[in-house]
């Protein structure tokens, strides 16, 4: 039987396309990227002082 994945596929083309061309992958949601190992920016955390 097959397993269904939580991650969506959506996200994985995302960290795919950030992955192969070097990019960051801007998102409010950086957990589900966190499997992918790319770089993340969260617009909507707090800059660091």
């Amino acid at each position: 039987m097959h397993r269904q994945s939580d991650t969506l596929y959506e996200d994985t083309m995302i960290a795919a396309t950030a992955a192969v061309h070097g990019l960051t992958a801007v998102t409010r949601n950086t957990a589900d990227f966190k499997p992918f190992k790319v770089k993340l920016f969260d617009p909507f955390k707090p800059a660091r002082a």
